[in-house]
């Protein structure tokens, strides 16, 4: 679950605020918990922590490791209601579809070719992949004024959603 769904204000740091006054509670027998935030040069002469820092930025490990999981996103947009939903394995929308009463349904075809590839990573890379492939859709006729909607306002505003969401 995307936990902004059940505390709206959570970020980065109040999640690891909260891991580490878990942490406290758990572990704190009385004597205090001894805590200090490493230097990356001592983090670098820990072996140990080294590797487990190797293999979690590791491309297989992150998406490899990452639990099979699916999302519904909707917005409405002043061109159009979007509903988009996500069926994530391994890190990849394995399937994905667009429902949406757009007005240019060639415009939701197109998202729908590309989500249905499985190669998109559920990701802000992936996310930023997919709107430029969707952008490359429609350059073939430039000088249509359509096309330069489809690519700029429409496609800008769907990337900016999408990764705010995921």
């Amino acid at each position: 679950m995307n936990l902004q769904e059940v505390s709206p204000d959570i970020n980065h740091d109040t999640f690891c605020d909260s891991v580490e006054k878990a942490f406290t509670r758990k572990w704190d027998a009385g004597a205090g918990i001894n805590k200090r935030t490493l230097s990356v040069e001592e983090l670098e002469k820990v072996p140990k922590i080294m590797e487990i820092y190797n293999k979690s930025k590791d491309r297989e490990w992150v998406f490899g490791e990452t639990p099979s999981f699916s999302n519904s996103l909707e917005k409405k947009f002043d061109w159009a209601l979007v509903d988009v939903q996500f069926n994530v394995e391994k890190g990849l929308i394995a399937k994905g579809q667009c429902f949406s009463d757009c007005l240019v349904p060639p415009y939701i075809d197109a998202i729908n070719e590309i989500l249905a590839t499985g190669t998109i990573p559920y990701s802000v890379d992936g996310i930023k992949l997919l709107c430029n492939q969707l952008r490359d859709k429609f350059s073939d006729d430039d000088a249509n004024e359509m096309n330069q909607t489809l690519k700029g306002k429409y496609t800008s505003e769907l990337e900016e959603w999408l990764i705010k969401e995921i």
